[in-house]
């Protein structure tokens, strides 16, 4: 019993010993310096006094000493050798003889005990995060890091991270010391069923929320993708995921979105690095914050955004800016500053060609230092509400920001001034901020919880009274629809302060809205959704298509078929009969109810868009 209990004791202080290594690292290799430095000490007195002793050549003497000490740390003793020193005729000597060649073995193999003790520790947390949900985050870099650290304490309980390169392993220590596990190499770069069931999880309850945030989004989109079918295959249901996944092209992860027809997963929070660092930009200084508002609700001035480098950022920034700087009794302007002026915009128009037909973009094609710019500035620089400075260099954005931040100061003029670059975003100045520097990777950039909570508030309202919750309503949105919900979110601020009122005042007294300052704020509602459309890549339906697909609805009906075409929205060729000025709204509400039968006011709704806003904060408050 006294040998099994000496046996076991063993094992347990010696897997102790080998794990604390592998999670504490740093403190392993700064003892094993140490360790070195000991045992060349004790090699030294206890070599060096018995061959003293016993070789009479000093020379010798030395030689065979720093030979034994060199044999301590390849696993091997000269002992023998020195059996029949004085000292050695004492317990306590040899005691420390064995002590020291312990120690330098010890040495020798600190860096395998290390790996050792890091599995040891990645295996036990797998182990024991069968409960809970799990929060995996795909990519290892100082980026995903930091954003581990960020995340609510309740999501690091079971926290993993994967990826296939082997730069990887350099950050595994950082890893276990915030309490996750990395799975890297193939598993980590191609998953599979033995991956899901290496997590632990299993069709249930357990949720898994994922977050495919590496810098290559190429990589990210192949991750997602096979984890996807490994998860179809170990039966986990769509409603147990959730994904955060930075794309080059946001509308591709309408793909991994669960459908009646195909399987998905259950949430899908997709966006381009530039598009994250435009929406980041907007939410951090939104355009509604410089302009002034009259009290029947319209604005005093236009406004007039200025970009700086029209690369994939700076169409972003300007996509952004067209969705949430529309407000009635203001004209959108921008100006487009690119050594390459229209010679690089072929994708972009070709892409969203309704931002350039019916928006006021004007592009300058010379350098943001030239004389011919600053000619520019002099005459239109007090109309210049925003600037955003996204050269795609930070070099020259920093200099260029500098720059036009003295020029401002110095014609006291006080637009926002702001850097946007892949990954963050920097304020320099503006009317009512504050400097700052925010990166897109953190949570309350890509955690979905936070951004879609005020969207799935805004699609419960449109699904009101059909029985399903807000989660389940959400669930069946298709991609286009939640895009369409966040961006009616995101202007819900801006609304407000044209009303003369904000969020606060709202919850506690109401939002009062007299009658000509609800219609000019659903004229703004108007001009919002119509941008949207257009920087979604829709144009307005032409008159002859309207009336082709006018006839198709009436050959349908009368067939008595079931699923009807809806006549003004062509989803695959993006047009939309709804996309014309405030004034011919009427006439198409009349002429459609009069098609269908049905009564239709697209005015209406967008009053009923305004209307439900102070409702929704309530609801939104409520759930907090």
């Amino acid at each position: 019993m006294l040998q099994l209990l000496t046996i076991i004791l063993s094992i347990l202080v010696f897997s102790v010993l080998v794990i604390s290594m592998g999670l504490k690292k740093k403190s392993a290799v700064k003892i094993t310096g140490i360790m070195v430095a000991v045992v060349l000490l004790l090699g030294s007195v206890i070599y060096g006094s018995c061959y003293a002793a016993t070789v009479k050549e000093p020379s010798i003497a030395v030689v065979k000493t720093v030979n034994a000490i060199i044999e301590m740390f390849l696993g091997k003793d000269s002992i023998s050798e020195i059996k029949d020193a004085p000292l050695m005729q004492h317990l306590w000597f040899q005691l420390c003889v064995y002590a020291a060649h312990i120690l330098a073995m010890y040495v020798t193999i600190s860096s395998v005990l290390i790996a050792v003790g890091m599995r040891m520790l990645t295996a036990l947390r797998l182990m024991f995060s069968r409960r809970g949900n799990v929060v995996l985050i795909y990519g290892v870099n100082e980026e995903t890091l930091s954003f581990a650290e960020k995340l609510p304490e309740s999501e690091r309980k079971n926290l993993v991270f994967a990826d296939g390169n082997s730069s990887a392993y350099s950050s595994e220590e950082a890893i276990l010391r915030k309490g996750g596990v990395l799975i890297s190499g193939d598993e980590g770069k191609s998953p599979t069923v033995h991956f899901v069931k290496k997590i632990g999880l299993r069709p249930g309850t357990r949720k898994l929320k994922i977050y495919a945030i590496s810098e290559d989004t190429d990589a990210n989109l192949r991750f997602s993708e096979g984890l996807m079918s490994a998860l179809e295959k170990s039966g986990i249901k769509p409603e147990q995921t959730s994904l955060c996944i930075v794309l080059k092209d946001e509308e591709r992860g309408s793909g991994l979105l669960a459908a009646p027809e195909s399987y998905g997963y259950g949430s899908v929070f997709a966006m381009g690095p530039m598009d994250l660092c435009a929406r980041l930009l907007v939410n951090s200084a939104p355009p509604y914050t410089q302009m002034e508002f009259a009290e029947d609700g319209t604005a005093k001035e236009d406004f007039t955004a200025l970009i700086v480098g029209f690369g994939r950022t700076g169409q972003a920034v300007l996509r952004s800016l067209l969705m949430t700087g529309q407000f009635e009794g203001s004209r959108f302007k921008a100006y487009i500053v690119s050594r390459d002026g229209e010679d690089t915009t072929g994708s972009f128009i070709t892409r969203y060609p309704a931002v350039t037909r019916y928006y006021d973009i004007k592009m300058l094609g010379c350098n943001a230092r030239s004389r011919e710019f600053y000619g520019f500035l002099a005459s239109h620089a007090k109309e210049i509400k925003y600037v955003v400075v996204c050269t795609g260099t930070r070099k020259d954005n920093s200099e260029i920001m500098e720059e036009l931040s003295v020029y401002f100061r110095d014609a006291e003029l006080d637009p926002v001034i702001a850097e946007c670059r892949t990954g963050s975003v920097s304020i320099l100045s503006g009317k009512g901020l504050k400097p700052c520097k925010k990166s897109i990777y953190e949570p309350s950039v890509l955690c979905t919880d936070g951004l879609d909570a005020m969207a799935k508030v805004v699609n419960q309202w449109y699904c009101k009274g059909n029985g399903k919750s807000a989660e389940e309503n959400w669930k069946e949105l298709d991609y286009f629809g939640r895009v369409s919900c966040r961006a009616c979110a995101d202007y819900v601020d801006a609304f407000l302060k044209e009303a003369g009122s904000s969020r606060e005042p709202v919850l506690k007294e109401g939002l009062s809205l007299p009658d000509g300052v609800l219609e000019n704020l659903a004229k703004s509602e108007h001009l919002r959704w119509c941008a949207f459309h257009a920087a979604m890549g829709y144009m307005p339906m032409p008159q002859d298509v309207y009336d082709a697909r006018e006839a198709i609805y009436m050959q349908q009906k009368a067939a008595g078929e079931k699923d009807l075409i809806r006549v003004g929205k062509d989803t695959k060729a993006k047009l939309h009969a709804c996309m014309i000025p405030w004034d011919g709204i009427d006439a198409l509400s009349e002429h459609e109810s009069l098609v269908t039968g049905h009564t239709v006011d697209y005015k209406q709704i967008d009053r009923d868009n305004v209307l439900a806003i102070e409702g929704q904060l309530r609801e939104l408050g409520a759930k907090k």
